[in-house]
């Protein structure tokens, strides 16, 4: 049988983003103030936007238009089994956690508790897929994904630690879709 298992590669960004999580549970505060009082305006321009394209609504339509322009249509189903799973999955931790948002000056509105940011988990959920059918495109998209993650802090309307751990549960849960599926479960357990 085979089993879920992370490569050399993933248990390193899984356990620097776990040490990461705990120094940014330790120093929230002090990172995102920080991040606040040295804000660049130019630097707003970019910003905003990258929040918007970090969306949840905007990554399932980026990745679906990928997926169905590379013909990859098999594997839509396991791109929005993942999608509404993470959607799923981030709102009840948020409604079970409570987590008020930063009481910083932010740049854009936004409502709803903070932890654990949907905007990361969106954008790692997708990674592990976008690995495997579009392995050149996985760094294009790292990239993005931390920038997404950045600019959610630099907003403020995020804490470090909702970004963190948002793309921790986003890139395991994309791993665990990937693995359900590959052993032709549906999300249920009931083979297809």
């Amino acid at each position: 049988m085979k089993s879920l298992h992370f490569s050399k590669k993933e248990w390193s960004f899984l356990v620097i983003a776990g040490f990461m999580l705990l120094i940014a549970f330790i120093f929230d505060n002090q990172i995102l103030n920080f991040i606040i009082e040295n804000r660049i305006s130019t630097l707003n321009i970019f910003m905003i936007p990258l929040s918007y394209i970090g969306s949840l609504i905007a990554v399932s339509i980026i990745t679906t238009i990928l997926f169905i322009l590379y013909k990859k249509y098999n594997n839509l189903k396991k791109l929005w089994i993942t999608l509404f799973s993470i959607v799923i999955i981030t709102y009840v931790l948020k409604f079970v956690i409570h987590r008020a948002r930063p009481l910083v000056e932010t740049l854009i509105q936004t409502s709803g508790y903070s932890f654990p940011s949907g905007h990361a988990t969106a954008v790692f959920s997708v990674l592990p897929l976008l690995d495997k059918e579009f392995p050149r495109l996985k760094y294009v998209w790292i990239i993005f994904a931390f920038l997404v993650l950045f600019s959610r802090v630099y907003l403020g309307v995020h804490y470090p630690s909702d970004v963190i751990a948002g793309a921790i549960l986003g890139y395991l849960t994309g791993n665990l879709i990937i693995y359900i599926q590959d052993r032709n479960l549906t999300i249920y357990g009931k083979y297809e």
